[in-house]
């Protein structure tokens, strides 16, 4: 595992979105906390944060040009695939994660992204393809776990001499005694994601054939929910479209469209769990 050392002096670009047609959000609270956190620190007068308030999508580059950071610190609302910024008017304009990290990835100071945002394990691992590391949050987190999270983390980097890993584990470690924020530092090329060891083709040729085989199946790293509320429709269209049939043996896509939160993700999940208790079941 690499040191992950920050470089000082250390930049950090907090990017801070607050849509007014959004549940409020109580960035103010966490910048100031962050603030008064990093001035009582050893490190306080090389680590300069620059706060971007109620960012505009049209902001993000600019933003990045003018600051150059080591750090990119994104605070407001995020769904499976987008985070939100704002628009001229102030209310929510959703930016693709996929896209931004596109972005990201040409910063050659860039070192750490972190996302302050609900359901941002979904896709983080872009995040830290493009920049080296990425900590993300699982499913939805509370105001006051984002604050105290923050300010764990600034404070830990301040005091100096930690890397961006041993500051994360510190305030982690500090999170977990009083909130139920659950987060992940992900590191470049080391998705937590497994591959499954068989072929589409083959996986398809055994399932007519009704062959004995083994399939790996993981779902590791995956933001599971413990109780998924079904939705038998949407499950059996799923199903119905994306098995192979003797008349449809090829590669079929199947698209979950809706809006961030919905459970698209889980939805996808609870398949693959069906899927793969099916074939143990049928053909293991």
């Amino acid at each position: 595992m690499q040191d992950f050392m920050p470089q000082w002096p250390l930049k950090v670009l907090i990017l801070s979105s607050d849509p007014r047609n959004a549940d409020r959000l109580r960035l103010g609270q966490e910048h100031r906390d962050l603030q008064v956190a990093i001035r009582g620190t050893r490190s306080a007068s090389s680590l300069d944060v620059v706060n971007e308030p109620s960012c505009r999508y049209s902001d993000i580059t600019a933003a990045l040009d003018r600051i150059d950071p080591r750090i990119l610190h994104f605070s407001g609302h995020g769904g499976e695939d987008v985070l939100y910024f704002e628009d001229v008017q102030g209310t929510a304009k959703a930016v693709q994660k996929q896209a931004l990290a596109r972005v990201l990835r040409q910063q050659k100071e860039l070192q750490l992204v972190i996302l302050n945002a609900c359901f941002s394990l979904e896709q983080g691992q872009a995040f830290a393809d493009a920049v080296g590391l990425a900590i993300v949050s699982e499913g939805s987190i509370l105001d006051q776990d984002a604050i105290d999270f923050s300010r764990e983390f600034y404070t830990a980097l301040g005091y100096g001499q930690r890397s961006y890993i041993e500051a994360f584990e510190r305030a982690k470690s500090a999170l977990e005694m009083t909130g139920q924020m659950k987060v992940h530092l992900l590191q470049r090329g080391t998705s937590q994601a497994q591959d499954v060891l068989i072929t589409e083709q083959a996986l398809t040729q055994h399932l007519l054939e009704g062959d004995s085989f083994y399939v790996q199946f993981q779902l590791t790293g995956l933001p599971v929910a413990g109780h998924f509320v079904g939705r038998d429709p949407e499950m059996e269209a799923t199903e119905r479209h994306l098995l192979p049939t003797k008349t449809q043996t090829g590669r079929k896509i199947h698209i979950l469209h809706g809006l961030g939160g919905i459970g698209k993700t889980q939805l996808a999940i609870a398949h693959a769990r069906s899927i793969n208790i099916h074939i143990v079941r049928s053909y293991g």
